[in-house]
């Protein structure tokens, strides 16, 4: 009886021995798969993986790769991988999945990973205590199953492209003393889980808002307000210099029509021709209307040339009405040669006007001998040249 219980405790033995040998060798044989993988996977341009050779199968060899941390020498069971500015590139290798049962940190920092974080990451790796993918060219979504690694204390996701917003999921991470998403496209509401955070892990995510960035979300931060604030005085500075402007505009041309066609500006209540003399020298054919019959036709070239031009040195006098010039005709007498307002009326119903005033005759009034219109409202007066002490003009 003592003989079969001693036999069957020593079989027991030898199964509990054989299936601890067998599960120690099938997971030092998957955390060596695990570096394989990565090794193949990564590109590597400054060969930093070099000596990651499995050519050697002596127990702990590689517990030598560099990068790499184990457990103890005398077995090879990764803790961790430090591959920090390494200078990989490619995707984060799912080869990572056979180093799952055994790795407790994570350090892919400064390299050039690119694409997705793996959703599966803490499915592959449940056991990790560190995370820091910082630095790198990460980009979508920060996979909410992250919260599945419920031993991690420290995540580092700085300096990506990763958009969307911090998963709420992270609330349930109750050993996270270290967490940083600095310097990434992240929008939307911190959770209130990251409250005691530094501000400096959130920094530099434009979307992001509350937390310990301060501010309430949906509203307008102080920045935004303060540029805001700025815009709206320059705008109605501007809107009132230009204001300003369109009054002196509106103000400066009711001057110059007040005035008309002045001297260097042609304006009627000035002394010279201007403008005025040069548009009429198209016109210098158009014939003078005389009331009585004339010895010598007149045109409106002739008292051009009379006036030289209607300059401000032949100006008689300048009433609110137009300017009078004097014209000395070539056969030597004179007249006064008025310039009217632009006309406003028909060309005939002017005429009739002029006619009425040629026929008004008085000794204190300066005869009306004539007229002329041509294109455009432009008319003159053809007055005898008097005294003008007592004299007064038909306006």
């Amino acid at each position: 009886m003592d003989r079969s219980n001693t036999f069957s405790s020593s079989l027991l033995l030898l199964s509990l021995l054989g299936f601890h040998l067998f599960f120690v060798s099938s997971q030092v044989e998957d955390d060596v798969t695990c570096l394989k993988g990565i090794k193949e996977t990564l590109s590597d341009p400054l060969n930093r993986l070099s000596n990651w050779r499995f050519d050697n199968t002596t127990v702990g060899f590689i517990c030598d790769f560099v990068g790499v941390s184990c457990w103890n020498q005398r077995e090879n069971r990764v803790i961790g991988l430090d591959l920090q500015d390494f200078k990989l590139s490619g995707k984060i290798p799912e080869a990572l999945k056979y180093c799952g049962n055994s790795i407790q940190r994570l350090d892919l920092a400064s390299n050039s990973f690119s694409s997705e974080i793996p959703h599966e990451i803490c499915t592959w790796m449940p056991f990790l205590v560190s995370i820091d993918l910082s630095s790198n060219q990460l980009s979508g979504v920060i996979p909410p199953t992250i919260d599945n690694c419920s031993y991690l204390n420290e995540l580092v996701l700085s300096n990506n492209q990763l958009s969307g917003s911090i998963p709420f999921e992270f609330g349930n991470l109750g050993r996270l003393k270290k967490f940083s998403v600095a310097n990434n496209r992240l929008t939307g509401t911190i959770p209130a889980f990251f409250n005691g955070f530094d501000r400096e892990g959130f920094e530099g995510n434009s979307g992001l808002c509350g937390g310990p960035l301060g501010g309430k979300c949906g509203g307008i931060s102080k920045k935004n307000l303060a540029i805001i604030i700025a815009a709206g005085v320059f705008g109605a500075a501007a809107s009132l210099l230009l204001a300003f402007g369109l009054w002196w505009w509106y103000h400066l041309s009711g001057k110059n029509k007040k005035k008309g066609y002045g001297v260097g500006s042609g304006g009627v209540g000035g002394g010279g021709g201007g403008d005025w003399a040069m548009r009429l020298r198209g016109y210098k054919l158009v014939q003078v209307s005389l009331f009585q019959k004339p010895i010598v036709k007149l045109k409106l070239g002739d008292l051009m040339a009379a006036t030289s031009n209607f300059s401000e040195e032949n100006v008689l006098f300048t009433t609110r009405t137009g300017a009078t010039y004097k014209a000395d005709l070539p056969d030597g007498s004179a007249l006064a040669v008025k310039r009217l307002s632009v006309c406003r009326i028909g060309e005939k119903q002017f005429g009739m006007e002029m006619n009425r005033l040629g026929q008004v005759r008085h000794p204190n009034l300066a005869p009306l001998l004539g007229y002329c219109v041509v294109e455009g409202g432009e008319a003159v007066g053809l007055q005898a040249h008097v005294e003008w002490d007592a004299v007064f003009v038909v306006a």
